[in-house]
Formats: C-alpha cells, structure tokens, sequence
C-alpha cells in the first residue's frame, strides 16, 4: 500500500508538470506564429498599398503625356493594365491579406477597380495619338483617387511603428516563454528522472536479484492481498511450492557459477508454465513458489499442476552433457487448506516433502537389486 501511494504522487506531480509543459509550449507555439505572421504578412501589405498608388500616380501622368502628344496608346494602354493587376492583388493577393483585414484597403481599391472597368472599353479604343479632350473624363475620374490612394500609403506606414512595437514585445515574450519553458521541461525532466529511480528501486526491492522473480517479502504481499481479495469475492487460488531435489550435489560437483545457472533457467522455466495472471516467485536457496489465480473449482487444479510441471526444465546443458534437475511440488488450495498465508503455505510445504520423501523411496527401490525366483 505504501508502494501504491507513492507511485500515485509521483503520478499526479507528473501530470502536473506535463500539463504546465504543455500550455507553456502551446503558448510558446501561438506567440512564435503570430511573430512570424506580423513579420511576413506586414511588409507584404506595405508593398502592395505603396506600389498601388505608384501606378495610379503613372497613368495619370501618363495620360498627362498622352492629351498632349507626347505618349502613344501603347504607354497609356500598358500603365492601364498594371494599375489593373495592382488593384486585383490588394484586392485577393495572398500578400495584401493584411492590408485588407488591418488597413481598410478594400473600399477604395474596389471602387479605384470599378472606375478602371467603367472606361476599359474607351480605354481600348484610343487613338495612337490623342489630345485632351479624348481622356478628360478619364483623367477627372482616376485623379479623384489621389488623395484616398495617398492617405491610405500613409496609413500603413504609420501602422508599421505600431507593429515593430509588437514585434519587440513579442520577442520579449518569446524570450521569457522560452526561458519558464525551459525551467518547465527540467523539472518535468527531474520528476522523469526520480520515476524512474523509484521503479528500479521498488523493482529492486521486490524481485530476486539472480533469476528476476518475485521474491519472498513480494510473494507474502501479493498472498495477503489474494487472501482479503477471494474471500471478498468468494474465488479459489492456487499456492505452490517447488523445491530442487539434490541440488547441493550439483552445486558440490559442477560448481556454484553452474549452480546459478540451474537457479536462473528452472526460475525462468516456471516463469514460462505459468499463465499471465500467475505469479513465480524465488523464496530462497533452491525453493520456489508459485500462485495460480484465479482457480475455479478444486478439479481444474490437477491440470494446472500437470501444465506446471510440464513446463519445468528436466535438464541443463553442462559443456557436452546435460545434468538432470529433479524437483517436487507441493500445492495448496484456498480456502480448503487455509484461510491465512501461514495454514496455505503448511500445508503445500507437507504435500512438497511428502512428495519429496515418496521420490527418494522410489528411488532406493529402483536402485536396490533385484531377486529373482525359481
């Protein structure tokens, strides 16, 4: 319970963290992307607004020399196209997007372009040499655009200051973003780090060193908590206890380098018998436990064993022979054979060595010889 309940604050810290990391990079990202639309989109918008009233500015003067001989057709017919293309871009070019939005440019551009469209037919039509009379009305209607076109070019630059002041602040924000972000990123980092100090420690604490099964303090913990669990819920489990039969002899004969190498395979071997939900533990020296969960009737326990036991290693390669490795098994139920850890764990210890004790009869009884009658 105690393990529990640290793993939850370091969880909450965590998330804590992660979320202030989070919004902090969010907020980071908006004021980044807001920087960049200012700096790209403002001057754009400059550029289209000042290069608007520069061509409105040359075809009047070019009209100018027209009216009096000066400029053919094809100079007053050229400027009248490109103050056209002009119109159109601050009208839906991408680049004049914000001198729509922030400047008010639409108004006057669409009413400059609704002029442009009224005489384009005239326009068209002009003499390769004209004089005034021919462009009057022309040059009346596009003049009365110099003023609003003028203003309008002021306006934007006068705007600009107000947008380079942004960009500062928007770079001292970015700055100082950037800097709680960071200071965000190392404690998340710190907790990461402490995480994951405390699962190797708890891991650690709670599995054998050698054959990286639970050990004895984890598989008494994890007992206790099935005993409240399947009397709460009224289910069976399993208790198992294995013991290595003869194995001083092999640790005597073959060394202690081989002996943990027999502890580390049959510890992995009981590992892979078992079901997900199962657990193997190490209790010490030779012994090993095991506990089946859930059990659902007393008869599924003799398949269960034989799967176990199927599934425990018989030999162990030892340079160019293989050392047999003999054990037995004890089990128990709950509740039939107990309802605390201590009754469970007697009587799987007497079935084990009752076992044990039946093997090394055998054993001398297949060893001794044989008489034969006539």
């Amino acid at each position: 319970m105690k393990f529990t309940k640290v793993r939850k604050d370091y969880a909450l810290i965590s998330i804590a963290v992660m979320v202030f990391a989070l919004s902090s990079a969010f907020s980071l990202f908006k004021i980044n992307v807001a920087s960049v639309t200012l700096s790209d989109e403002y001057p754009l918008a400059v550029w289209t607004i000042s290069q608007l009233e520069t061509e409105h500015r040359e075809l009047i003067h070019r009209l100018e020399l027209y009216s009096v001989g000066e400029a053919n057709k094809d100079a007053v017919l050229e400027s009248f196209d490109i103050l056209w293309n002009r119109a159109d871009i601050v009208l839906q070019g991408y680049e004049a997007h914000f001198a729509r939005q922030s400047l008010g440019a639409t108004e006057i551009t669409q009413q400059l372009l609704n002029t442009l469209i009224q005489f384009d037919e005239r326009m068209q039509a002009l003499p390769d040499i004209g004089n005034k009379q021919i462009t009057q009305d022309v040059y009346d209607a596009l003049v009365a655009f110099s003023e609003p076109l003028h203003v309008m070019n002021i306006r934007s630059f006068h705007e600009r200051d107000t947008v380079y002041g942004l960009d500062a602040l928007t770079d001292t924000l970015s700055a100082a973003s950037a800097a709680f972000f960071g200071l965000i990123m190392s404690g998340l980092l710190l907790v990461v780090m402490l995480v994951r100090q405390f699962r190797t420690s708890h891991h650690n604490a709670n599995h054998d060193a050698m054959t990286g099964l639970a050990n004895r303090r984890f598989f008494m913990e994890h007992l206790n908590q099935l005993i409240f669990q399947a009397e709460r819920y009224d289910q069976r489990f399993a208790v198992y206890l294995i013991d290595l039969d003869g194995f001083k002899p092999i640790n005597d004969m073959h060394g202690h380098m081989f002996g943990d190498k027999v502890l580390t395979v049959f510890g992995h071997s009981l590992l892979q018998s078992l079901r997900k939900s199962d657990l193997a533990a190490r209790l010490g020296g030779d012994e090993f436990a095991a506990i089946q969960y859930p059990v659902r009737s007393p008869s599924e326990i003799p398949a269960l064993t034989e799967r176990l036991r199927r599934g425990l290693v018989e030999s162990i390669p030892n340079g160019c022979s293989a050392v047999s490795v003999e054990h037995s098994v004890g089990v128990a139920i709950y509740p039939e054979d107990g309802r605390n850890a201590e009754q469970l764990l007697h009587a799987a210890d007497m079935r084990m060595y009752a076992e044990k004790t039946q093997s090394k009869r055998l054993a001398k009884a297949q060893a001794a010889p044989q008489s034969i009658g006539v």
